[in-house]
């Protein structure tokens, strides 16, 4: 019962330089005692109940694993090799296998490692933030497929032991990681875009934004989706319907399919080292004195709450793709820089790739924001 999981790709990340070959999973032995039994309370494992409540369906065709506390809302279903899945109301996962009910469960002690056999595989495991060694509790599972055939390829659910990170690694022929917030799954927010406007010569501009999601808020208010303003060579925005003036164009949305991070274009970002992290980051995009200040000072106490975090910026034409900004008349320079980040409790081997040079030439307008995916909407 292969799965076809999310995280399957033919890209090779910069962290794993090998060829893996072969399976990249060991053989799981088949689970013993009926399903129903396993899920009893008394038969799961405290570091597990604590943390995620199961039911089984009626029909053994549907497992709802929830935690304990509401992450989410929504029905959204994504189908692999050897199950479905689907968001449940409390924020879960309803699973579903392929091949037929579920017919027997057992819980049983190990570490990732020792199911996983591919470097790639447990690399992505690390990046999305379990530690592949440590022996903790898993559930494994197999389905009936009736007229007296056996399922020979049971499933092996690893549980997230994060209380803010609920989630789930399906550990079967591949593969599969299955988050339970917006770990690139589910609606996360976009903080603080910021846009400044330099023209060379005092005047008129059109800033229009169109998102991939619902803006929640806007300062000072658009109209018709964009902003009119008289844009002075020093930053100033006077908007003559208020006759009021702004340092720069300020909104914040939604995106319903969050981010993913990938490794080797992220970087293993410490509490410690946060501030030179992002000073440098700034300077690198071509920000000035007043533009890093206002980066910094509103993303250092994020980043200094984590031990430590991976922290990607993403491409322009990527972050275009979420948020169209069209100016006019079209500046010389368009600086969009745009972070997404989330906690670690692991040191991630991560690519570190070079930031973008910003040059500032002629008229110019910057960009910045960023998501914080472990942050829930």
């Amino acid at each position: 019962m292969g799965i076809d999981g999310v995280n399957k790709t033919t890209k090779k990340h910069q962290i794993d330089n090998s060829v893996d070959a072969g399976p990249v999973t060991a053989k799981i032995k088949a689970p013993g005692p009926k399903v129903e039994t396993a899920l009893l309370f008394n038969k799961i494992p405290d570091s597990i109940r604590m943390l995620y409540g199961f039911e089984l369906a009626t029909n053994k065709k549907a497992l709802t694993i929830n935690p304990r506390r509401p992450v989410m809302r929504g029905l959204v279903g994504a189908r692999r090799g050897g199950f479905t899945s689907e968001n449940s109301a409390a924020g879960g996962k309803i699973i579903h296998l392929q091949d037929g009910p579920f017919k027997h469960g057992e819980w049983r002690t190990g570490a990732l490692k020792d199911l996983i056999t591919s470097r790639g595989e447990l690399a992505k495991v690390r990046a999305a933030g379990y530690d592949v060694n440590d022996k903790v509790s898993y559930l494994v599972v197999n389905a009936d497929p009736g007229k007296g055939r056996r399922d020979n390829h049971p499933i092996a659910f690893f549980f997230s032991p994060d209380a803010q990170n609920h989630g789930l690694v399906a550990v079967c022929s591949e593969v599969t990681i299955l988050p339970f917030n917006g770990q690139g799954g589910g609606p996360v927010m976009i903080r603080k875009p910021v846009i400044y406007v330099y023209p060379e010569r005092k005047m008129i501009v059109r800033v229009a934004l169109q998102v991939q999601g619902e803006v929640v808020a806007e300062y000072p208010k658009m109209t018709d989706g964009a902003w009119q303003m008289v844009a002075t060579p020093e930053g100033t925005l006077f908007d003559p319907t208020t006759e009021r003036r702004f340092s720069y164009l300020f909104w914040e949305a939604t995106r319903p399919q969050g981010f993913a991070i990938d490794p080797a274009q992220a970087h293993l970002v410490t509490d410690k080292n946060a501030e030179t992290f992002l000073e440098k980051a700034c300077v690198a995009y071509g920000l000035n004195d007043k533009e890093k200040t206002d980066f910094v000072s509103y993303w250092l106490p994020h980043l200094e709450k984590n031990d430590m975090s991976l922290v990607q910026f993403l491409a322009t034409d990527e972050y275009a793709r979420y948020a169209d900004l069209q100016v006019s008349p079209k500046p010389d320079t368009l600086i969009r820089m745009f972070m997404i980040f989330k906690r670690t409790a692991t040191a991630v081997q991560t690519g570190n790739p070079a930031l973008p040079k910003g040059i500032r030439k002629g008229y110019t307008v910057v960009e910045w924001g960023g998501t914080n995916l472990d942050e829930r909407v």
